[in-house]
């Protein structure tokens, strides 16, 4: 399972295709994992590589209506074409979003490509902008400080 709250398990899939269950917090970015069939709740940034999946992006989002997440057609080399988040939303799987449901074709399984974890996931960026804000400044507050000096000098 990829993640079943923030202990959970997630299985990897080795490049000789051998199936391997580690640490959520062990994934690092380039690991292939097994989505399961059942779901669960992501907890990193993967792009889907084979099948489908439905997922409730309500976390992230709001939305109350769940998303189908389709695998990832092969790239466009020759035009210097790269992996994006913001230009693959539809091939990405968030971290904190719940994953309803998978589809795969013939005997093949639901796999995914870690792409982000920790502070650098959708979520992670989130929890940062909520813990540490970007300073505030407002014109008009500073243009009334001034004019309050100025009228306390007159």
């Amino acid at each position: 399972m990829v993640s079943q709250g923030s202990g959970g398990t997630s299985e990897i899939v080795r490049p000789d295709g051998t199936r391997h269950t580690v640490e959520s917090s062990s994934l690092v970015p380039g690991d292939v994992i097994l989505v399961p069939p059942q779901g669960c709740v992501m907890c990193c940034d993967a792009v889907l590589v084979t099948g489908s999946a439905i997922v409730n992006e309500s976390m992230l989002t709001g939305e109350s209506v769940p998303v189908t997440k389709s695998c990832l057609s092969k790239l466009d080399f020759e035009n210097d074409e790269i992996y994006s988040t913001e230009g693959h939303k539809r091939h990405t799987l968030f971290a904190g979003t719940a994953v309803i449901q998978t589809r795969y074709y013939g005997d093949q399984a639901v796999l995914a490509v870690v792409v982000r974890t920790g502070f650098s996931t959708s979520k992670g960026e989130l929890i940062r902008s909520i813990l540490f804000p970007k300073p505030m400044d407002f014109k008009f507050y500073q243009d009334s400080i001034r004019f309050i000096c100025v009228l306390f000098c007159v």
